[in-house]
């Protein structure tokens, strides 16, 4: 057995459904958290800055910009740190909020749904 230590101030999360973008290919997301994520891909280099965008796999055009500084690379897992912005967060809060059922605290931090109710039936 191995004995790791885990250096994550916050624990990252599987993807389930979210992708990476850059330019017009997409890289699947591994694990993702307020502060970095890993992701599936190859051709990087340590310490590499990219501009990418975050998606649903199922709705790309819900997508938020992003920078990540490229912190560790292996054959097929490149894993990065973010550059954080509040819509980046916002967006990544919102994503695991419904990954692990759990309701952020703040709700400014919710998806928000197309579908409106009314509250005032006529």
């Amino acid at each position: 057995m191995t004995d790791l230590t885990e250096r994550r101030i916050n624990p990252r999360l599987a993807g389930h459904g979210l992708v990476m973008m850059i330019g017009r290919r997409v890289f699947p997301i591994a694990n993702i958290s307020i502060t970095g994520l890993g992701f599936q891909g190859s051709g990087y280099r340590e310490n590499e800055v990219l501009t990418v965008q975050i998606a649903r796999i199922n709705a790309l055009e819900d997508c938020v910009p992003a920078v990540i500084t490229v912190r560790s690379v292996q054959e097929t897992m490149v894993r990065g740190e973010f550059h954080p912005t509040l819509p980046l967060m916002r967006y990544i809060i919102a994503h695991l909020s419904e990954v692990t059922g759990a309701d952020p605290t703040y709700p400014g931090f919710r998806r928000e749904t197309t579908a409106k109710t009314d509250s005032n039936p006529s």
